[in-house]
């Protein structure tokens, strides 16, 4: 095995392998053993910790789980120049750590081959560290070596100068008579084989033939072996390249790596070897096979099979000898034991003649499917088989679903087809299908996580969409299967509802202080919190809750701009968030359970009356007093499985409610909310012209937030834990009166107090003493908000107010009439709601609606509420409807 790693990236793996709680090892001296197996999940996992390069699974019969520890752990792999900086001793270090412990390169062998230099940003005056080749006097090749900054600058590597036609030659190599030389499409490659004692060039690309070097060597009796790797685009450069190198009177060869890896794979793995060579001979021919009974033929030399299915050309097809050998059978020497497959074309034809004597071969499948993975539903559980499928009439490829019943005979699997296809069925039996079910499943199967919402999955803390993900920091595109892997687990996202661009500029904060000015402290916390709800369900798993924002404001005051431009932030267009009161409960549940780590914003509806009364029941804010919490279920569905299972609905993200009045809820529902209240008191003429700065600012200019956010996930979670607890402390001291009584108000400040301190992470253009104020400013938000939880509601305020001023009349003689209360009990209140409106409108005093304080009334503090009853009317000696109340001492907050 060739593993270069150095000893400081060693034992950053051991560290890693020792701490993964996936895994669970047990350390037995220099060996962890019984880690629990990500395929089987027995635990029968081990590795040495002396030699840490792979993980493997002791199910060799039944399992046969293996992953090198890059897979398992790529961020130790990546971004090596802040672990190997470039110094004057040595200006090759970042290069010389990158070629060793990424690519596993032996440095002495390839030493003045290449050497470090910096690379310019394609857009912008950034420069990053890359491994340089020369190609030629006026060409060379640039590779960049951090994860980072090949993602700033959207491609890993460039060529400077023409090199069409040419290629890149390892420095001291020469071409000698007789010679095989190897032409590959990258120079990574290329120094895979000098690791082997193997001669090779490259093309530095796959559509790139070095011709000019062909032409300076002809005549040496030089093999050429056109080594292109496997996939389509390959096979095709390497027919294209055979045809020409024959044209020029050259030798040439054909050779592929295994599907699905690059020639420099199999090095990193210690599998570039002389068995490996022989069998890429084969799957030279195999692959470029010109008919199908030549394929055919190379797979029986190979195997010496009776029966096989295999694809030509996007068909499937069907070959099977007789059941007795015969003269033809015995005679084959192919391949010859000395020469090995490259024997002369006159020669193998002599072969496959003899072979189509004893053969039967037969076209079954007018396409080719190819099984890629399972998916199961995350939820539900349900699996899936998930095939890609190309046609040999040329019709746009396709993926196909099913369940596993199309395995079950030949004729599900081409009812299955040709409910898909609609034209392609299969034709083959039950021996043909069994074949291609055991080459579908040979190897371990892939399975899926299907994720039916948006964002981040607690199972394998990634955050995905449909387009691309994150896990720890890292990005990734979805695939052309429609999902991602990250190490073990790979996820794809089934929820196509909420477009997040995919085109975004790099993130820029440079408008934060435009931003500030405009929108003010209340402005700063919404974006805090707006930061904070990427991270909500890992805040919940630590602490079992993520607060809810409150976003009020009279019209006009910037409410909707606002939350707008946060979601533009994410990349989403032309979108607020959604009325509660105007969907059913099954349908606000969809809404909540479609995402994870993003808000749901309720939006304030239409709040029209008839004679007091709503037209549409209004939504009960208390109904999200649970979601305040990890793991609370929105909703409890039936499973379709004939039984009596039932299906939790989780919600995962974060609650942000906007609207012009105030929520009405019960005080638990209360005290979970931080409350923002806009206004336009700090309006001018220069922070509007910024607020319209701010609006024509696109989702695809403020999108980056979203990746940069993302991409720093552990810096911005611990930096947040360590802030909470700091202002936690802080905001203890400030208690020390005890102006706020309760827990939970002071907590959930915090929580966005410390994100507001996380948004220089960010925003370092953000002032400490700006900072800071948006602190203070939600310091003064948890009083007013323990003043809210002890008093009554501002509508029921401003009612129990008016009725304070009228509900008394001094009479002549002394006394006292109560002009509202209908009730001849002195220890009860009866108001009669529309006489109290009579009263307060003849006296110019202004009321809420009724509708609002009917919906009030119940929770009314100062009066404790018993109900709507039939009272015999103190006033109008008459029965009357009236909401009735238990007379209390005012208590007023802060008295």
């Amino acid at each position: 095995m060739l593993h270069q790693y150095s000893d400081e990236i060693l034992e950053e793996v051991r560290r890693a392998l020792i701490a993964d709680r996936s895994f669970e090892f047990k350390r037995t001296g220099d060996h962890l053993r019984q880690g629990i197996c990500p395929n089987c999940g027995m635990p029968e996992c081990f590795v040495d910790l002396r030699k840490p390069f792979r993980v493997s699974c002791g199910r060799l019969n039944n399992c046969q789980w293996s992953a090198t520890v890059r897979e398992l752990y790529p961020e130790i792999f990546e971004n090596l120049s802040r672990r190997h900086p470039a110094t004057p001793e040595n200006p090759n270090a970042t290069a010389d750590a990158y070629l060793r412990d990424v690519r596993g390169f032996d440095l002495d062998k390839i030493r003045g081959m290449y050497f470090q230099a910096n690379a310019k940003h394609k857009n912008k005056d950034e420069f990053y560290p890359a491994v340089k080749v020369i190609i030629s006097q006026t060409c060379y090749w640039l590779r960049l070596i951090d994860a980072d900054d090949v993602r700033r600058n959207g491609a890993k590597s460039k060529i400077i100068g023409d090199y069409r036609g040419f290629g890149w030659i390892p420095p001291g190599m020469t071409f000698d008579v007789g010679d095989q030389v190897w032409i590959t499409e990258g120079i990574f490659k290329s120094m895979a084989f000098l690791h082997i004692g193997l001669k090779a060039i490259s093309g530095l690309s796959a559509s790139n033939l070095p011709r000019q070097i062909i032409e300076a060597n002809k005549g040496k009796q030089i093999v050429w072996i056109v080594a292109e790797d496997a996939d389509e685009a390959g096979r095709n450069a390497a027919e294209k390249f055979r045809k020409e190198i024959e044209t020029m009177g050259e030798a040439v060869r054909i050779a592929f790596p295994q599907s699905g890896e690059d020639w420099d794979d199999a090095f990193r793995d210690g599998r570039l070897n002389a068995d490996y060579i022989d069998k890429s001979f084969w799957r030279g021919f195999y692959f470029l096979a010109p008919t199908a009974l030549a394929k055919a033929f190379f797979y029986y030399c190979l195997t010496g099979r009776e029966h096989h299915v295999f694809d030509f050309k996007f068909a499937l097809w069907r070959y099977k000898t007789g059941s007795g050998r015969n003269d033809d059978q015995n005679a084959f020497k192919y391949p010859d034991p000395e020469r090995g497959w490259n024997m002369p074309a006159a020669e193998i034809g002599k072969y496959m003649a003899k072979f189509s004597n004893f053969c039967e071969i037969k076209e079954i499948c007018p396409c080719k499917p190819q099984f890629l993975y399972i998916e199961q539903d995350i939820l539900t559980g349900e699996r899936t088989n998930t095939f890609y499928v190309q046609f040999a009439n040329g019709t746009p490829s396709m993926l196909l679903t099913s369940d596993g019943t199309l395995y079950k005979n030949p004729d599900n699997f081409s009812n299955a087809l040709l409910k898909y296809t609609g034209f392609a069925p299969f034709n083959g039996g039950p021996a043909d299908l069994a074949a291609l079910h055991r080459e579908w499943f040979r190897t371990s199967v892939k399975f899926v996580r299907g994720i039916p919402f948006i964002g981040y999955e607690a199972g394998t803390r990634i955050f995905i969409t449909p387009d691309f993900a994150y896990c720890g920091g890292q990005f990734q595109k979805v695939n052309e299967y429609g999902f991602v892997s990250f190490g073990r687990d790979s996820v794809k996202c089934n929820l196509a509802g909420l477009t997040i661009r995919k085109a975004v500029n790099e993130f820029n904060g440079d408008w934060i202080n435009d931003y500030y000015d405009a929108f003010d402290k209340n402005g700063i916390a919404l974006l805090a919190w707006w930061l904070g709800t990427l991270f909500a369900e890992q805040i919940r798993l630590k602490q079992d809750s993520w607060t809810f924002l409150e976003y009020t404001g009279a019209p006009g005051s910037g409410k909707s701009t606002q939350i707008k431009f946060c979601w533009r932030l994410f990349g989403i267009d032309n979108y607020e968030g959604f009325d509660p009161n105007k969907t059913t409960p099954a349908g606000r549940a969809r809404q909540m359970t479609q995402i994870s780590n993003l808000p749901v914003v309720l939006l304030e509806g239409d709040r029209a009356e008839t004679d007091g009364r709503r037209n549409l029941k209004a939504f009960d804010f208390n109904e999200l007093k649970d979601m305040f919490n990890y793991g609370a279920p929105v909703r409890t569905t039936g499973v379709k499985t004939g039984g009596s299972e039932t299906l939790k609905l989780i919600f995962r993200g974060g609650i942000l409610i906007t609207q012009n009045a105030e929520v009405k809820a019960h005080p638990a529902v209360l005290s979970r909310i931080v409350h923002c209240h806009c206004t336009q008191d700090h309006f001018t003429k220069e922070n509007a012209k910024q607020a319209d700065r701010l609006k024509q600012l696109t989702s695809a200019e403020l999108g980056g937030f979203l990746h940069a956010a993302l991409r720093n996930e552990r810096t911005l979670l611990d930096g947040f834990f360590r802030q909470y607890d700091s202002v936690m402390a802080d905001f203890e001291r400030r208690n020390a009166g005890g102006e706020v009584k309760e827990y939970r108000v002071r907590h959930c400040h915090a929580q966005v107090a410390a994100w507001v301190r996380m948004l220089p992470a960010l925003f370092p253009q953000l002032s400490a003493a700006r900072i800071e104020a948006v602190v203070d400013h939600l310091w003064e938000r948890a009083k007013n908000r323990q003043q809210r939880l002890t008093g009554d509601h501002p509508m029921l305020e401003q009612f129990w107010e008016v009725y304070e001023y009228l509900h008394e009349r001094k009479l002549p003689g002394g006394g006292i009439q109560e002009m509202l209360n209908h009730s001849k009990d002195p220890a009860l209140i009866a108001i009669n709601l529309p006489h109290f409106q009579e009263q307060a409108a003849n006296a110019k005093q202004n009321l809420p609606p009724a509708g609002e304080l009917t919906s009030l009334f119940k929770t009314s503090q100062r009066h404790r509420c018993l109900g709507m009853k039939s009272v015999r009317s103190a006033i109008f000696e008459k029965t009357m409807t009236c909401w009735v109340f238990e007379r209390q001492e005012v208590r007023r907050p802060g008295d």
